[in-house]
Formats: C-alpha cells, structure tokens, sequence
C-alpha cells in the first residue's frame, strides 16, 4: 500500500505539474503557469536545471529571481529554455 500511495502521489504531481503549463484554465480551474510564477520547483523546472549548461543554468536563475519582466514573460521564457533542455533527453 505505500508504494501504491507513493507512486500516486508522484503521477498526480507530474500531472499537476503539466497541466500548470499546458492546461486549460477553464478546466484546469489554475492560472497557466502559477508554479513558475511561485518559483516552485517543479519537475520540468528540476529537470531542466539538471540538464542545463553553465550560460543556460544562470539564464534559468536570472529569470527566477527577475523581477522586473511580467509574469506572462516569465513564464514563457521559462517554459521555452525548459522544454529546450528537457526534449533533448
């Protein structure tokens, strides 16, 4: 039953995760891209700080801490490097 409980947890974080940058808000009932804005760590964000180079790990952390670009930039910019790096592996 733990590993159960674990492993559904886990699936509805990746879920959840996704659809904080894909979903649709209307279903979804979430802004788009809340967690990037929040700074949460998840699992694209993780996997692209892991997979990062030294100039694309310090633009990811720029862009964390900036906070002078609006949200929408933020996320995007975020989402676009994120993705970059996650789909080569």
């Amino acid at each position: 039953m733990y590993e159960f409980g674990k492993n559904l947890g886990l699936a509805f974080q990746l879920q959840d995760d996704y659809l904080d940058v894909y979903g649709d808000v209307k279903i979804f009932g979430k802004i788009i891209g809340g967690d990037i804005v929040s700074n949460k760590k998840t699992f694209l964000l993780v996997t692209a700080l892991n997979h990062a180079k030294d100039e694309q790990y310090e633009n990811l952390r720029s862009l964390l801490n900036n906070k002078n670009i609006s949200n929408e930039e933020k996320v995007s910019a975020i989402t676009d490097i994120s993705i970059l790096l996650t789909s080569k592996h």
